[in-house]
């Protein structure tokens, strides 16, 4: 039976929502990890710092956005997501500013945990995803696909801003410009436009005004507890997967380059490399979230890790040009399917009321899939002389993920009973 339910006048605003949630993807990652490769050697020359040593910022973003995750988590799914956004937002830009009058490492590395670490992570994908799951329903995945999207397009478009800042600047002052430029830019952007659910502003999901019309694929329960949650089948296998692609996606994009170099390919051909990566990940983003709204979550992760799996393995046959271009554009193109279909297994499995926290808890479970790959992959090369050790070793994690993928259930192994509200889905 269709509920009638009253629609506020105007335009959806969850377009204006997915629009500021893009942007903070693009500043929170974009003006960060893909920033750092070209900040290394001017940072060790003014800190008198090894370039190991400037990149172990990465680590530090890592371990720090998953420590923070959980809590992050909590507070979104309790309404606090644009304040968690509209906070991060002054902070990233306190910690690119505080970098720029950094005189040592040490200052540097308190600045990156205290500051630009949690400001990443404020930004990042948890707020954001919550948000963009509040306000979308039968276009999650293509949605949450775009948001994504946002990564991709920073890391395309701001190391060529960088680089301009650098050629004409010193690196303080570029750091003081992006600090500023991120402030006049997306605290008014967050402030105007973020909205943490459609009840706030008297809207529905995809601007659907009758209940019958919402997505059947929601989960029906309540606030699940976290030790309860820790027992479940359903989130110990989307995190095991979850974790194999982020793993061999990190370890494709650190150390593809490298391993062509080492193959004999061109430094040009070598750098094709990672742009056709990025490329080819905006790209899945759009294609593989759009596929996400018209198959079952559980499916789509399958078809993203098999498509991982089937993209990687010309690596393990052949280092010629069409093998490292074969892989850089499937792996590329499957990692963009990997986040609309985590957060559509989110909101399916354990429903929207706990997919802030459940997000939070599964990033922190996954810490070391996404802090090892960068050093697994540099001893297996400094132990064994080649990079390619570590892209033949390291792959059966797609297919065993693949396998794992198949077990995961269409409804969480555990619930609560729903909690009684007079609010609106969404």
């Amino acid at each position: 039976m269709s509920t009638a339910v009253p629609a506020s006048s105007g335009a959806f605003y969850g377009w204006r929502v997915l629009a500021v949630c893009t942007f903070c993807q693009f500043v929170a990652i974009g003006c960060t990890m893909y920033l750092l490769g070209l900040f290394i050697e001017p940072l060790s020359l003014a800190w008198s710092a090894t370039p190991g040593q400037i990149g172990s910022a990465s680590a530090m973003f890592a371990v720090g956005g998953a420590l923070l995750g959980p809590l992050l988590g909590h507070l979104a799914d309790k309404g606090w997501t644009k304040r968690i956004m509209l906070a991060g937002s002054v902070v990233i830009s306190l910690g690119f500013i505080a970098l720029s009058l950094a005189q040592s490492l040490w200052q540097a590395a308190l600045i990156c945990v205290f500051l630009l670490a949690p400001g990443t992570a404020m930004l990042g994908a948890i707020p954001t995803t919550v948000m963009v799951a509040q306000w979308f329903s039968k276009r999650r995945g293509l949605a949450i696909g775009i948001t994504a999207a946002g990564i991709s397009i920073g890391g395309f478009i701001m190391p060529m801003i960088a680089a301009q800042l650098l050629a004409h600047l010193e690196w303080s002052a570029a750091l003081r410009i992006i600090g500023c430029g991120i402030a006049l830019l997306l605290i008014p952007g967050i402030a105007l436009f973020a909205v943490n659910r459609p009840a706030d502003v008297n809207q529905y999901p995809d601007g659907i005004a009758t209940a019958e019309e919402q997505s059947p694929n929601d989960a029906a329960s309540g606030t699940i507890s976290t030790g309860t949650l820790l027992t479940d089948r359903n989130f110990w296998l989307v995190a095991l997967c979850i974790g194999f692609l982020s793993f061999l996606g990190l370890l494709c994009v650190t150390y593809i380059a490298p391993y062509a170099r080492e193959s004999g390919l061109s430094l040009q051909n070598a750098a094709l490399m990672i742009s056709l990566y990025s490329i080819c990940g905006i790209s899945g983003k759009f294609a593989l979230g759009w596929l996400c709204d018209h198959l079952q979550p559980r499916r789509m992760l399958s078809v993203t890790m098999a498509l991982a799996a089937i993209g990687w393995f010309p690596l393990l046959l052949s280092n010629s040009v069409p093998a490292f271009l074969i892989a850089a554009a499937m792996v590329g193109f499957a990692m963009g399917g990997m986040i609309p279909a985590w957060a559509a297994l989110i909101a399916q499995l354990f429903g929207l009321e706990n997919f802030g926290r459940v997000r939070g808890i599964m990033s922190l479970a996954l810490v070391a899939f996404t802090f090892l790959p960068g050093p697994l992959g540099g001893y297996l090369r400094d132990s064994t002389g080649t990079y390619a050790t570590a892209f033949t070793w390291l792959w059966f994690m797609l297919p065993a993920g693949v396998v794992l993928s198949l077990f995961v259930g269409q409804a969480a192994t555990v619930s609560a009973p729903r909690a009684a509200t007079g609010k609106a889905p969404g």
